[in-house]
Order: C-alpha cells, then structure tokens, then sequence
C-alpha cells in the first residue's frame, strides 16, 4: 500500500471542522466516536508541519479516544494568523476553536 493510499485512508474516516483563523479558517480533523463516556484527545504538531504528523499516533488512540487533530494557524490547511504572529495570537485562535468543537462536561 503506497502513501498516498494511507494518506487517503485516514481521510476517508476522519471528519473536518472548520474555525476562525485570522482571514481565513483554522482545519481540524477528527477521528473516533463522539459520546458522554469517549474522553476527547488534542494533538498539536510543532512549529511547522501538519496533522500528518500524528499518522503513527491516530490508529492507536482512534478506538478509545475522539482525536481532534489541528494544522496549526500557518500549518498544513489552515490560514495564516492575525498579525503580530505571536504565542498569545497563536493560542488565542486555538482556544477558540477548542472552545467551539469541544462541549462544556454536564457535571
């Protein structure tokens, strides 16, 4: 099985999330089941990069865990951030986002 076709699997499973990210949107991706009892999993890559770089990591956690994986504001699929391109801009924009796919826990 060639890489492309690996890429291809992963993105026949997985669902894409949308959220603002400076003029444009910030792409997550998400992979296991959704529900009351299924923790939910972040996974940011590094200063550069993509959601690629958990390929290794999402069959291993996708069964027991909702994973939503980010292309970091600048990385991979998403926009570029607001300027000045800082940590505060960088984390607002996350939480943001965090703030939009992942729900208040019903205590």
């Amino acid at each position: 099985m060639g890489a492309r076709s690996i890429l291809d699997g992963f993105l026949a499973r997985c669902e894409t999330f949308r959220t603002p990210c400076g003029d444009g949107d910030m792409v997550w991706r998400a992979w296991g089941e959704t529900g009351p009892d299924t923790p939910t999993v972040v996974l940011l890559h590094g200063g550069s990069g993509s959601w690629m770089h958990w390929v290794r990591t999402i069959p291993a956690l996708e069964d027991d865990y909702r994973l939503l994986v980010a292309d970091l504001p600048g990385c991979g699929s998403s926009a570029s951030p607001p300027e000045p391109y800082d940590a505060a801009v960088l984390a607002d924009i996350v939480s943001e986002g965090l703030s939009r796919l992942v729900p208040e826990p019903v205590i």
